[in-house]
């Protein structure tokens, strides 16, 4: 009778750490798929900060007078008429 528990009991352990591994495997994909979109977004969120600060150098440039359609991209970089914005 014991024996037969023991084996019984030694099965389930074996289910349970297999179901364990499963769940640590889907666990680790679902990370990786969310930093994957983090990290899409925190590129998206860049690039989007970065058009508003050349929207807002194009604006103080044309408050001094200055630059109009005449905005040259050099990178990060960006020459308004006669001033320069860097980013």
């Amino acid at each position: 009778m014991a024996e037969k528990k023991r084996k019984m009991w030694e099965k389930e352990i074996a289910d349970e750490e297999n179901k364990i591994a499963k769940e640590e495997e889907k666990k680790t994909k679902i990370k990786e798929e969310l930093e994957q979109k983090v990290s899409k977004l925190d590129a998206s969120i860049l690039n989007r900060r970065k058009r508003i600060q050349t929207m807002k150098c194009g604006i103080q440039s044309l408050d001094r007078g200055g630059a109009g359609q005449d905005l040259l991209n050099f990178g990060d970089i960006y020459l308004l008429g006669p001033y320069i914005c860097v980013l």
